[in-house]
């Protein structure tokens, strides 16, 4: 089995009882604008790190990223998380996945609620010392302040004889206020499943990208990714972390042209190829959610890249989730798999209202009908 078998979203955001059965190491969905897409690699985030805050509060408000219009406030960025009432009567407040396959959670379910507190905080007051001798200096004051925000309860359900742990974990509350420090994670042990997200603009976040760097350098998978970025831009020599005194760290690349130069100088394909590729060694025995595969890649070259990333998966035993809406990558897909010992999966998703149905390809079936049948799966 694999990290993940098989894969059901009962209730999420606009979904209910979408099930994903017998996955593959190589997983691509495809379908039409609006079908869920997204929403599906939204719900293994949440499903794989399901008692970490952060986990909840990074997923939802993954899709603001627009710096154009209001941003919602973190409390209506969980609740849209949740099924809506327009959707699904008297269920709004309730979401529900499960999942088989070699990763020992086996259920999640959470509903929310909201509130409103009010809480005490100490402000820093700056005061001018008035006594010959005495100096100036800071003291604080307590002062009363309404919060409100969204509460959540999650449970979490076990296989059997997971580090001795009860089948049933005891509900973990998190409190989500507006505005503020988000709150701690749990204090149970339920060992995560590693999992990364690299959604449309993640290349463009140099953070990102450094963070991602140190996992492959840890890897030894350096020089793998250079070989992979000189497929692009041959002059490439080397990638390295620089840190100075006024500026945070962040990638550099020796160009035989260039000089040093930083990532955030170069275009969006080997921004993209970058992160993509260094993202594999921080998914180590895990998932690589990947949305929108195709983008910044030129056509002519998906077949490479593709190539590239199906080997490295399989390498560190990554198992890959990635969202399409392009033919051409969908074949380079099915080329980069053919020859290889590789189950390779497509999911169409199709949504009518409430309803989404999924229809499963695999390797062989995705190789008839695009290469004897001429047919496009997508539609």
């Amino acid at each position: 089995m694999r990290h993940i078998d098989e894969f059901t979203i009962h209730h999420f955001r606009g979904m209910r009882e979408a099930k994903f059965e017998t996955l593959g190491q190589i997983n691509l969905l495809i379908g039409s604008n609006n079908s869920g897409k997204t929403s599906v690699l939204e719900a293994l985030s949440v499903f794989c790190d399901p008692l970490n805050p952060r986990t909840w509060s990074s997923v939802a408000s993954a899709r603001e990223t627009s710096p154009l219009g209001p941003r919602l406030s973190l409390s209506d960025r969980i609740l849209w998380l949740f099924p809506q009432e327009e959707l699904f009567p008297q269920e709004e407040n309730e979401l529900s996945l499960s999942a088989s396959g070699v990763y020992h959670v086996k259920n999640i379910s959470a509903q929310y609620e909201r509130f409103s507190e009010v809480i005490k905080e100490r402000i820093p007051r700056y005061t001018t010392g008035e006594d010959v001798g005495r100096k100036d200096e800071f003291s604080y004051e307590e002062r009363e302040r309404e919060v409100e925000g969204v509460r959540i309860e999650i449970g979490v359900s076990l296989k059997k004889n997971t580090n001795n742990l009860p089948e049933e974990l005891p509900t973990t509350t998190y409190k989500f206020p507006d505005y503020g420090v988000l709150p701690r994670g749990s204090a149970q042990e339920i060992n995560p499943l590693p999992v990364r997200s690299i959604d449309g603009c993640s290349h463009r976040s140099s953070g990102v990208s450094s963070d991602l760097w140190t996992g492959v350098i840890f890897a030894d998978a350096k020089l793998q990714t250079v070989k992979l970025l000189q497929l692009f831009d041959p002059d490439i020599e080397d990638v390295d972390i620089i840190s100075t005194r006024e500026r945070a760290s962040s990638i550099s690349i020796k160009h035989k042209k260039l000089g040093r130069a930083p990532l955030s100088s170069f275009g969006d394909v080997i921004r993209r190829v970058f992160t993509l590729a260094s993202a594999i060694p921080s998914a180590k025995n895990g998932l690589l959610l990947i949305d929108e595969l195709e983008i910044a890649v030129h056509t002519r070259m998906l077949e490479k890249t593709f190539n590239w990333l199906v080997v490295f998966c399989c390498q560190y035993d990554v198992q890959l989730v990635a969202t399409t809406h392009s033919l051409e990558a969908l074949d380079a897909v099915i080329e980069a798999c053919k020859d290889k010992e590789i189950d390779l999966v497509g999911y169409r998703l199709q949504k009518d209202d409430a309803v989404t149905t999924t229809k499963r390809f695999d390797k062989e079936y995705l190789k008839q009908l695009r290469e004897e049948l001429g047919v496009d799966p997508r539609w």
